[in-house]
């Protein structure tokens, strides 16, 4: 039992291609969470008492972060100072991990089980970060569209691929729900209307 450093060979991947490594984020997760769905025999309370040799830290996500060489659009984010100190803490604190979209709609009786919502909190912080409102957003793993999701709701458009028929059809669903609720008004939209 060990791990590998994918991290690593993603970043010498992309450097081998012209990219230059900018940095990353590293997203802060609940061991016990983690223990609780993967029962992973690292984070488990029996291991630590039975033998705690066996025992490791939680897994963490990272946002790899890469630039290519050249000019770029400057984006000009809608983040305030107090955002941004936040945001630009190496280890991002406060992802909900219970924070993503449906997906069991998504589920087939013969489904490999690889179904892996990413958290709206982190997607939200990337499209904010790194792209203007009405830019194209891309995510070629479109899955139920939960990048699509956060895309149409901070304003961008969104283009997805996804090769599971039952992920494309909830990421429609999802995407379509976006909409929905952006051009929705609330109760709050009519307050300058009626003190008028």
């Amino acid at each position: 039992i060990g791990l590998k450093d994918f991290r690593g060979d993603a970043i010498r991947a992309f450097e081998s291609e012209g990219w230059v490594y900018y940095g990353e984020f590293c997203i802060d997760k609940d061991p016990q969470a983690q223990a609780i769905r993967t029962k992973s025999k690292g984070l488990l309370f029996t291991q630590l008492h039975k033998d705690s040799v066996w025992s490791r830290p939680a897994l963490a996500d990272y946002i790899l972060i890469f630039r290519k060489p050249g000019e770029s659009v400057p984006v000009q984010p809608d983040i305030s100072n107090e955002e941004w100190i936040q945001y630009a803490r190496p280890i991002w604190y406060g992802i909900k991990e219970s924070d993503t979209l449906q997906y069991t709609t998504a589920r087939e009786n013969n489904d490999e089980r690889h179904i892996c919502p990413l958290q709206l909190g982190t997607i939200e912080r990337c499209i904010r970060l790194w792209s203007n409102r009405d830019e194209l957003i891309l995510d070629p793993f479109a899955g139920i569209g939960s990048t699509g999701h956060e895309a149409v709701r901070l304003r961008r458009r969104f283009a997805g691929i996804e090769l599971k028929e039952s992920y494309f059809a909830s990421a429609v669903r999802n995407l379509r729900d976006a909409e929905t609720k952006l051009e929705t008004p609330t109760l709050f939209d009519l307050l300058p209307a009626a003190s008028e």
